[in-house]
């Protein structure tokens, strides 16, 4: 192991391309809303008296009333503006170490209506006269609107493990993670617009990148380990930060240099599990949503660093876990990958629960979750197989096994569902395996069925068509001719009705629409 810190963030803020490490945020000046009045409709029925005398005069005095109405409201609104604003910085609920002029303007685009159906990001709807704090509200509406953008979920689960709302109050105390909260939350505004950065999303990188340089530039491992706690956890969160975004991104390289950054300094703390379990839970996220949108190792994979194991939980023997358990026996799979896909199928029946009931989850329940999430993902991202091995009918079953039940992890929790890359290595990965998979009998056709359905609701553009055909194909081979055949065959399976069933009804529709213009044809 270095004796040295040597991660440089500099480095990674350098791979980012039409980043320029002078850039300051520029100072923010005040803006002032724009009052629109109304013109009375001025009734012209004659197209040749707008010379007329009379027509002109009526038509200036509108002007000239409504530009004195509007200025004179301009003015007011001013006034009242500085009056709120001076009473709110003098009390002391609203002092922050944040200061006024470090909090930057956040661009009209990050609170217009985003491309992820039934989702709208709203700006700050109060009153000024009512708002709490009309300096830092902006900022908070952008960060919560962001949230849950990133994780459609919510509406269904009542609450958002990936928001970025749950860091606000350390980045209060912390301007650097502050900058690489707003680093994250502006570029996934920059995702749902079609482009990957923005002028703010520069910005905040290179002041982020600039004050975690000042912290452990130059520190040796000593130096790094005598600073305080709260400075060396706060630079693993930042850096955890850039990471997640690098990844959303599609920045493969430079997240994998913010995850070596990371992984230094976790070793210097002496191994992951000495630190608190949401910064865990926050390096966690970043490690595996790189490692799955990449479909490489991850950084945190070995045995000391992984949250309590899925294997020590006792699934919950209902109809559903039967069925699988029952199908799972009789395929040529090794005993710890079925116990894994048993303990998927036991989350799949926790989560729906989640959904159904209506009472907000508890914080311990919620943590718990997570650490099934990510204990889950680990394993299955141990994807191990190699090409000769593939040629083997159980090494490639497994190996498509385990991309299978990562798609259906991406496509149950739908975390960052605008991300540049996505489920896309997933889902190629799966097209060029599964058709090695052999069907011995009905169950295993129906898994087959389960596999491609869960390929294609998270399949776009031509992907997506390749599975619409290939499950036409098979569904005429099992003679499954109605959706209802289809669904029975699905829900044995992993399966969630509010999370997958319009989804893949919407597949079903594409293959039928596809067989009819075969049939004509």
């Amino acid at each position: 192991m270095s004796r040295s810190c040597s991660y440089d963030p500099q480095r990674a803020e350098l791979m980012t391309e039409h980043l320029s490490s002078e850039r300051r945020p520029a100072s923010h000046s005040k803006t002032t809303r724009t009052i629109f009045r109304k013109f009375e409709f001025i009734n012209v029925t004659n197209p040749f008296r707008y010379k007329d005398a009379e027509v002109r005069k009526l038509v200036r005095a509108h002007v000239v009333k409504d530009a004195f109405a509007t200025k004179k409201q301009l003015q007011q609104h001013n006034i009242d503006q500085s009056r709120i604003q001076s009473r709110c910085r003098e009390h002391p609920r609203y002092n922050t170490s944040i200061k006024e002029s470090e909090i930057p303007i956040i661009s009209q685009a990050s609170v217009v209506n985003s491309h992820v159906p039934g989702i709208r990001l709203i700006a700050n709807s109060l009153p000024q006269s009512l708002d709490p704090h009309p300096i830092l509200s902006p900022v908070i509406y952008h960060i919560t609107s962001m949230g849950r953008a990133m994780w459609p979920l919510e509406l269904l689960c009542k609450f958002n493990p990936v928001s970025p709302a749950m860091w606000f109050n350390w980045a209060m105390s912390d301007n650097a993670l502050f900058q690489a909260l707003l680093y994250t939350t502006s570029s996934y505004a920059s995702l749902l617009s079609g482009m990957t950065e923005s002028k703010e999303s520069i910005i905040h990188l290179g002041e982020s990148v600039r004050m975690l340089q000042t912290r452990i530039k130059g520190e040796d491992r000593a130096g790094f380990q005598r600073q305080a706690k709260e400075i060396r956890d706060g630079a693993m969160a930042v850096v955890s930060c850039l990471a997640l975004t690098e990844a959303l991104r599609g920045g493969s390289t430079t997240w994998r240099i913010h995850m070596s950054g990371v992984k230094q300094m976790v070793d210097i703390e002496g191994g992951i599990s000495s630190l608190s379990h949401t910064l865990q839970m926050k390096i966690y996220r970043a490690d595996q949503t790189g490692a799955i949108h990449f479909l490489t190792s991850p950084f945190f994979s070995e045995p000391n660093s992984l949250p309590l194991s899925c294997t020590h939980l006792a699934p919950r023997i209902q109809p559903q876990t039967s069925k699988v358990s029952n199908l799972l026996h009789t395929l040529p799979i090794t005993n710890p990958l079925k116990s894994q896909l048993i303990v998927l199928s036991d989350f799949s029946q926790t989560l729906s629960e989640i959904i159904r009931c209506r009472k907000i989850t508890s914080l311990p329940s919620q943590i718990a979750f997570l650490q099934a999430t990510y204990t889950l993902r680990y394993d299955f991202l141990s994807l191990n197989s190699t090409p000769a091995e593939l040629s083997d009918t159980s090494h490639t079953l497994e190996y498509v096994l385990k991309i299978g039940a990562l798609l259906y992890m991406q496509a149950t929790l739908q975390e960052f569902p605008m991300a540049a890359v996505g489920s896309k290595n997933l889902v190629q990965t799966l097209m060029t395996s599964v058709m090695r998979v052999q069907i011995m009998d009905a169950q295993q056709g129906n898994l087959l069925v389960w596999l491609l359905f869960i390929g294609g609701i998270e399949a776009k553009g031509a992907d997506r068509e390749w599975f619409v055909s290939q499950l036409g194909k098979l569904l005429q081979r099992l003679r499954m001719d109605r959706w209802d055949e289809a669904k029975e065959a699905l829900e044995g399976l992993w399966w969630i009705a509010k999370v997958h069933e319009e989804k893949c009804n919407m597949l079903w529709e594409e293959i039928e629409a596809v067989n009819n213009v075969i049939q004509k044809g």
